[in-house]
């Protein structure tokens, strides 16, 4: 693929550029992370947009906005289709009822949750919500043996067992999740 030897990112760490390269070549690298450090903390609208590439790659639909609903956050605009239709599709939530945070950071558990919901909602039909999260995807889950691990929030446990049971996530080499730390974007990249 010519697209893939372009490398559209700025820069990346060495044992990420297998995983960016996968991701461009099964389509789920977004426009919005073109040319971008990432090696970087990536941002919630950034995030939105590799949720939504992510369910577009699992169900080989284009996810559409229903523009007949209302934006419900005052600091993101109709442009900003991708945080809409993650939003819409339950895998996002705003910071409060009426803000969405676009430029601020995720952690690496918020980002494997939201992640996560794409998979369950893929797979069910549905998210479950706060400690239930994850549950329909609990069915041979490994335990997570992170040396951190019960630094890990309630809703957040379930999709990263998940995760860690595929062989997906791994941890940060030392034994730890790091579940409150930023999560980059290569990080969200080859979790994606």
């Amino acid at each position: 693929d010519a697209f893939a030897d372009l490398k559209p990112w700025s820069n990346c760490a060495a044992w990420a550029e297998e995983y960016l390269t996968a991701a461009v070549e099964k389509e789920i690298y977004p426009d919005i992370l073109l040319q971008t450090d990432m090696t970087q903390a990536i941002t919630r609208e950034e995030f939105a947009a590799v949720a939504v590439k992510y369910y577009e790659a699992l169900t080989g639909q284009t996810a559409l906005l229903d523009k007949s609903k209302e934006i419900p956050f005052t600091d993101v605009s109709a442009a900003q289709e991708d945080i809409l239709i993650a939003y819409q599709l339950g895998v996002v939530n705003g910071m409060t009822d009426t803000t969405f945070a676009p430029n601020g950071t995720l952690t690496r558990e918020q980002a494997v949750t939201m992640l996560g919901r794409v998979v369950e909602l893929v797979e069910t039909g549905a998210i479950a919500k706060g400690e239930a999260g994850g549950l329909a995807l609990k069915k041979g889950a490994k335990q997570v043996t992170f040396t951190d691990a019960g630094a890990i929030s309630g809703w957040a446990k379930h999709y990263v067992a998940y995760f860690v049971s595929h062989g997906v996530i791994d941890g940060m080499g030392n034994g730890a999740f790091a579940p409150a730390n930023n999560m980059t974007r290569e990080q969200a990249m080859k979790v994606a």
